[in-house]
């Protein structure tokens, strides 16, 4: 049976039912992942990001759903066939948006993927795109400073423990170490990081206790060890902040790679 030979309201409820369908379970999917808990602090900073993105989905995909309905109602109501290229055409119009904002913004989704040094281990907490909107009196000195060269530098030097352990790992020491002026060190924090100082300073010693949990350092040595030889105070610090960042307690890591 061809679409002329089927009723022209059986046709508009059956396309309006399915595609109606399909828009709800996107919502349900949306609604699901916005109240999931989030895995880490890092997981829960990004699902923040990207919620303009989500609801720029809906949107699209709800512009669609009202541009195919308003076609199927004129068809209905008319004896013209129905027109599969305006209505699909038109509502193409919004996912052709949503991958122009994928593509300005692909590290939300694929985190900092574009840095050339980033090792596999890391824990992810920089954003090549601004965090925020720069303040008018950031913008000239900000409109000099090289993001994605100067966050390279710094995840290197973040990756080097062994030279930085013994140093307060502030803007001030990334500067010196660096050779770049402090005012880029502090802008790319201030728009291009997702963790305040304290935060930071913590990821980079939990970024270090997995390098060293990955290399086996708990088949010769103890937690306790762990987490004084990355610069904890206490083990209770160490644990807290593992969770925080990675998602999991350190035995529950160490099974894992096991």
């Amino acid at each position: 049976m061809s679409i002329a030979e089927i009723p022209r309201t059986y046709f508009g409820v059956f396309t309006i039912g399915f595609y109606f369908f399909y828009f709800v379970k996107s919502v349900l999917l949306v609604i699901n992942y916005l109240q999931r808990e989030d895995f880490n602090l890092i997981e829960k900073l990004r699902k923040e990001k990207i919620k303009v993105y989500l609801l720029l989905l809906l949107f699209a995909k709800l512009s669609s759903l009202i541009i195919l309905i308003t076609q199927i109602f004129l068809f209905i109501g008319t004896r013209e066939n129905f027109d599969f290229n305006t209505a699909l055409a038109l509502g193409s119009i919004g996912w052709i948006l949503i991958l122009a904002y994928v593509i300005l913004n692909k590290d939300l989704f694929v985190s900092a993927s574009k840095f050339s040094i980033l090792k596999n281990e890391m824990i992810l907490f920089w954003s090549s795109k601004r965090l925020k909107k720069i303040q008018l009196s950031d913008q000239a000195l900000y409109n000099k400073l090289d993001v994605t060269s100067l966050i390279d530098k710094i995840i290197n030097l973040e990756s080097n423990y062994e030279f930085i352990k013994d140093n307060e790992l502030d803007k001030r020491f990334i500067s010196k170490t660096l050779k770049v002026p402090e005012y880029q060190v502090k802008l790319l924090f201030a728009y291009h990081n997702f963790l305040s100082s304290t935060e930071y300073k913590n990821a980079i010693k939990i970024n270090q206790s997995v390098r060293l949990l990955n290399n086996g350092y708990l088949d010769s040595f103890t937690v306790d060890s762990l987490s004084k030889k990355v610069g904890f105070k206490s083990r209770i610090t160490f644990y807290n902040n593992f969770r925080k960042f990675i998602g999991v307690s350190v035995s529950d890591y160490v099974k894992s790679i096991n």
